[in-house]
């Protein structure tokens, strides 16, 4: 980080980098933060601190560094407190740089703190000696707990990484030398003597690129296996790691709601997991006969090079010190594979939704057997060979979830076209105005063949001819398939909000519904997992309840900053913003406001005219493509027929 202050970055909203405080109350606080910046576990280069700065809003609602600054003595005072506590209370100790910055009033100053990323991970130790090693965390100061402190020990060489690390309780008899030798066999290692235990040493790798099985213990002089050598070659290996375990689960219909019929708990070495895990995945691989399909009358209903690949990344990016088990499920529609941990920092969450995150391996040493054997691939292939076998099989899209404590892998089935010729009757039904017999139908299919994205928008369409115990117990259906039981391989977040907009269409709603409809949204918000999800969701939102999509806009904007580069984004906002003014100038024009009323809505919908002026000014800078020069052109000409409306009144 540059001794010049980057003050478009600190100003313009507080960020993993930024952070803003009014007044400081309580200085700990400070340097708490300034050594979660020189930890800095997501390698952004370390951090500010302003102090001087409130949090405002401009006149749009959206959020704006107000310059409040401080006194000179609040300065002084501030500055030396929080200089003597990173020297005292931090360890490694740390040394910020301190810079003024001038306020709105010429009497005060902000004062900043840049601190940049060290090569050391750093304590802090509060007045009441609670000591802690914190990280940033989106807008927030965290401690590092379990594996994230582990992973940051491990960045700054503190401590080797888990998978290289002793097992304490491990001994070289805690080894399978037939695991062993049966694996140097397959990968033509065994040494010329065949003596396998000669790699029972800290001092001979099996291959250059990998470290020895063992480590001797500098006290003892005891050789203790490495926590790879156990998860591939321990005797019980779940005696060592208890969670190194797969559970693999089968269940007849497409949600939970029914008693599975099977449920095979798996333990052993990876590779024993991966070769009865092979097994039942493949008992999904049927070959299915569809008589409706005359270009390709039998196809098997899973690829199974798409499964076994999905199965073993799973097993292998796992992270071993979560304690929960990979969870395998069969559904009738699809399979469900759940890898426990995160994504590693240095995957982008958007490029592993999707499916084409880089090669980085959470063990070197557990990929480099694992590619030897020829289980995975280690080039980055692993995603796109997933999908580019459904797609020759003509499977849906898999999808690829990423949340906080875990990674799904979605892989849909192939379902005979009996299913979709349903839903060409609805919509032919539809069309010839026989309303009746289509809900009937759709209720019948969304009963017995789940919830996906087409039956979803066929049931918007036909909401309005629903009773409202059908419109809920749908709606439900869909909140429920979306938390507890996973999300559908092909129900993106923004098509969840067709059920939103079903229940919308009802003219009347009881509390009951509206309930309902905001926890949907606010589960489909959640479940956004990049920015081209966030586009396709505000889109849709903005059809519905626009006025509500902006505020969303912004939550999501904090989510995914890249947002505010994409022209399909601020194609999306201007679209959402000519929606709201479109509801004030109707309101405006309706006959049961009053006058005062339609004062208000009058004034709202100036400043939200003027917004969209304003948006259509800054399109000059992205509207270069002729594409969005179109949309742009389009939207403005919906912006001047709205401008004439509301001259009007």
């Amino acid at each position: 980080m540059s001794n010049s202050l980057d003050l478009d970055l600190i100003f313009r909203r507080e960020s993993e980098q930024v952070e803003w405080k009014k007044g400081v109350a309580d200085i700990d606080e400070v340097v708490k933060t300034l050594s979660a910046f020189a930890n800095d576990l997501a390698n952004v280069g370390g951090g500010y601190l302003a102090c001087g700065v409130a949090e405002g809003k401009d006149e749009y609602g959206y959020v704006v560094a107000d310059k409040v600054g401080l006194t000179h003595s609040e300065l002084e005072e501030i500055k030396g407190k929080v200089l003597t506590r990173c020297r005292d209370l931090v360890s490694p100790a740390i040394t910020p740089q301190v810079f003024e910055v001038e306020a709105k009033s010429p009497s005060r100053r902000i004062l900043v703190f840049v601190q940049p990323t060290t090569l050391k991970a750093h304590t802090f130790t509060n007045r009441k000696d609670e000591k802690g090693c914190f990280i940033r965390n989106a807008r927030e100061t965290i401690e590092a707990k379990n594996g994230v402190l582990l992973e940051l020990l491990s960045l700054r060489g503190e401590v080797p990484p888990w998978d290289l690390q002793p097992v304490e309780a491990a001994t070289s008899n805690d080894i399978d030398l037939v695991v062993l030798r049966e694996v140097l066999n397959r990968i033509k290692r065994v040494p010329e003597d065949a003596k396998v235990d000669v790699f029972l040493s800290d001092t001979r790798p099996i291959n250059a690129l990998i470290p020895p099985l063992m480590v001797k213990e500098p006290l003892t002089g005891i050789l203790r296996p490495r926590r790879f050598a156990i998860l591939l070659f321990g005797r019980e290996v779940q005696r060592f790691i208890p969670s190194a375990v797969s559970l693999y689960s089968v269940y007849p219909g497409v949600d939970r709601s029914e008693s599975h019929s099977e449920r095979h708990e798996i333990i052993g070495t990876i590779f024993e997991q991966a070769t009865k895990l092979r097994s039942l995945l493949q008992t999904q691989c049927v070959t299915q006969f569809d008589k409706t399909n005359l270009d390709r009358p039998n196809s098997v209903r899973y690829p199974e090079q798409a499964l076994i690949e999905a199965m073993v990344n799973v097993l292998a990016h796992r992270d071993y010190q979560n304690p929960n088990p990979v969870r395998i499920t069969a559904f009738s529609d699809r399979i469900e594979m759940l890898s426990p941990g995160g994504l590693l920092r240095v995957v982008p969450s958007d490029e592993f939704s999707q499916g084409k995150a880089p090669s980085t391996w959470r063990s070197t040493a557990l990929a480099w057997f694992l590619k030897e054997l020829q289980l995975a691939q280690v080039e980055g292939q692993g995603l796109p060979t997933i999908k580019r076998r459904l797609q020759d099989n003509e499977n849906p899209e898999p999808t690829f979830e990423v949340g906080p404590e875990h990674v799904r892998y979605i892989i849909p089935a192939r379902l005979p076209q009996n299913v979709d010729h349903t839903y060409q009757t609805i919509r032919r039904l539809i069309l010839i105005g026989n309303t009746d017999e289509a809900v009937e139908k759709l209720d019948v299919t969304m009963r017995t063949s789940g919830i996906n994205s087409e039956a979803l928008r066929l049931f918007e369409k036909l909401s309005r001819s629903m009773n409202a115990k059908s419109v809920a117990r749908h709606a439900r259906r869909a909140l429920d398939h979306f938390r507890g039981n996973s999300i559908n391989p092909r129900i993106a977040p923004d098509e969840l909000l067709c059920v939103v907009a079903a229940i919308r269409n009802r003219k009347t709603t009881n509390s009951s519904l509206r309930e309902l409809s905001r926890q949907l949204v606010e589960d489909a918000r959640r479940s956004v997992s990049s920015a081209s999800e966030a586009i396709a969701f505000l889109e849709k939102y903005g059809t519905i309840h626009p006025i509500d999509a902006e505020e969303t806009a912004f939550l999501l904007e904090k989510r995914f900053p890249s947002l505010i580069g994409m022209p399909e984004y601020h194609v999306t906002i201007l679209k959402i913003a000519v929606e709201s003014a479109k509801v004030m100038v109707t309101t405006i024009h309706s006959h049961g406001i009053d006058a005062k009323d339609r004062s208000a809505a009058t004034a709202e919908a100036e400043v939200v005219l003027a917004r969209i002026s304003n948006m259509l000014e800054s399109a000059e800078s992205w509207s270069r493509d002729q594409r969005f020069k179109e949309l742009a052109d389009s939207i403005r000409q919906e912006y001047s027929n709205l401008r004439k409306r509301l001259g009007k009144e």
